[in-house]
């Protein structure tokens, strides 16, 4: 009897050709440095058609760019504390009959405002702001053949309308629409013999003199692979406090979310404002907000112990930016039971403030409302999904959903220079589905994973830094190749690095490049409050 082969030396092999794919987003979202589901989605699905896979990008909104698309509308106030996170995002629209075509004509006065506000539950505007920019360094917001080059700080950061003029570039470069259904949202995902099937419904509009048709088209497709390229900057997260659901029902205009914020000017004639969250949203948009309120408080948890280095390092910066203009308060512990017109709001260290207003910078969860039923048969511990806000469980290298890695979930990596780190993800899926690159098998992929789980504790799960992105980049890149040695391709793909040297001078100039950016901001909002406090004095 023959010997059995080692583990270590096992594959997993691809359970059939994969020559039709799903890549699948959602419209705004991201992570803590603010990334598109555009950022996730447009490589790969380049990268995919261009290895000769049939694919079709779903996108419910009716441009590519995700959050860099700035909306003046804003999306509803989420339910707080929030939902479970496969509620959050929408509610997946299965009763109508798939295939099938609805329509609906509109007339009157009434008809725009219908034909709106089934546009704006149909793809919610995403979170931009009026003065959002980015925080990490534009050279290394650029995708492999469309450098952004600039050699001083001051040259790396811009408005959110620079990022999808660049994000639209490179669509319109690879023609993505090719390949794109827009204003096509995703209702379910489930797996089915030899595949994957999924249901989705298209949202379009069309207007003649005296009426509105929308026309609603319900189809289903099956495909070999999944990509969930969604992000997720799209399902509003916020903690369960004790108190906050009483404070809603009470005072629903005193509470908000980052997910709604444009401007600090809304916040003009309050008198305490209270921003839970003290990271890279919470700290811009409390530093707006203080040109017009007399008091902002910004809440700030204590580092994690295991928390790497650089990671502090960065929060710092974020915390220390708001020292001159805002005060830091420790984290909530319950919002005091609604008594007249004053708000009272104790904080763990049992010391009470009055706000008269709270914009919760708490993150966004980690929702996949399209493979709730998929998800719901998978409550084992090796082949649950969403474990939390924080943390999916289950996926190897955070991008092969391991049970079945002809599913991945892109974009789930946080503190990462996202659009060059996931084009290498997605260089890895489309190499691994084209049989240019073998992944361990699924035990092996098991072992791994559990390792990197009990290393770091699940809400940094998937968070990496300076040091460890670049040295998680140069594995993909060492594995890669070895793997293309190894199957006799290397002659049929491209020899792949890790960041180059020009990349990494600039990687280390982060911390410096936040300190340029924001006292370019302190500059602006130094003359926004002068103007405004004249106003006042003339008013």
């Amino acid at each position: 009897m023959p010997h059995p082969v080692p583990i270590e030396t096992q594959y997993w092999e691809l359970p059939r050709p994969i020559r039709t794919v799903a890549v699948i987003g959602a419209g705004a979202s991201g992570v803590s440095h603010k990334v598109s589901s555009a950022d996730c989605q447009l490589p790969i699905a380049r990268r995919l058609r261009d290895a000769g896979k049939q694919v079709r990008l779903y996108e419910r909104n009716s441009y590519p760019g995700g959050i860099w698309k700035y909306q003046e509308a804003k999306a509803a106030t989420p339910q707080l504390p929030a939902l479970d996170p496969s509620q959050v995002d929408y509610q997946p629209d299965l009763d109508p009959v798939y295939p099938s075509v609805s329509k609906t004509v509109f007339r009157g006065q009434d008809a725009d405002a219908q034909v709106n506000a089934m546009a704006m539950s149909f793809a919610p505007p995403g979170p931009s702001y009026v003065t959002l920019k980015n925080n990490i360094p534009s050279p290394l917001m650029c995708f492999q053949g469309m450098s952004r080059d600039a050699e001083k700080p001051e040259e790396w950061y811009y408005p959110h309308s620079a990022h999808q003029a660049y994000l639209e570039a490179y669509a319109a470069l690879h023609d993505i629409d090719s390949v794109a259904s827009y204003n096509t949202r995703v209702e379910k995902v489930d797996e089915v013999e030899n595949g994957w099937r999924v249901w989705s419904k298209t949202f379009n509009t069309t207007r003649d003199a005296d009426s509105t048709t929308v026309t609603i088209t319900y189809s289903v497709d099956d495909y070999d692979a999944v990509v969930c390229a969604t992000g997720h900057h799209n399902a509003p997260a916020t903690p369960d406090i004790p108190g906050l659901a009483e404070w809603q029902a009470q005072w629903p205009d005193r509470l908000s979310h980052a997910l709604t914020f444009r401007r600090g000017e809304d916040w003009k004639g309050c008198r305490n404002v209270l921003v839970v969250g003290s990271g890279p949203s919470g700290s811009d948009m409390a530093r707006e907000i203080s040109v017009y309120a007399d008091n902002v408080y910004v809440t700030a948890r204590p580092f994690e112990t295991d928390d790497s280095p650089d990671t502090k390092i960065v929060k710092a910066v974020f915390r220390d930016r708001l020292a001159s203009t805002c005060t830091i308060v420790p984290t909530v512990k319950r919002f005091l039971p609604p008594c007249g017109s004053v708000g009272k709001v104790e904080m763990l260290d049992g010391s009470v403030i009055e706000v008269d207003s709270v914009l919760f910078a708490t993150g966004y969860y980690h929702s996949y409302p399209f493979l709730r039923d998929y998800q719901a048969r998978r409550t084992s511990e090796s082949t649950k999904i969403v474990q939390s806000q924080y943390t999916v469980l289950n996926l190897h290298q955070d991008l092969f959903y391991i049970p079945d890695p002809t599913l991945c979930l892109l974009g789930v990596p946080a503190n990462i220079s996202a659009f060059s780190f996931f084009e290498y993800q997605g260089i890895e899926v489309t190499r691994v589905w084209s049989n240019q690159a073998q992944l361990p098998s699924i035990p092996a992929m098991q072992r791994a994973y559990a390792a990197r789980r009990g290393a770091v504790s699940d809400r940094n799960i998937h968070v990496y830094g300076k040091v460890e992105e670049p040295k998680l980049v140069r594995e993909i890149a060492s594995w890669l190749n070895s793997e293309a040695k190894r199957l006799g391709v290397q002659g049929q793909v491209e020899q792949l690095s890790g960041y180059s040297d020009e990349y990494m001078a600039v990687k280390a100039r982060t911390v410096e490049g936040l300190g340029v950016r924001d006292a370019a901001d302190d500059v602006r909002l130094a003359k926004a409050k002068q103007a405004f406090a004249a106003d006042l004095a003339a008013a």
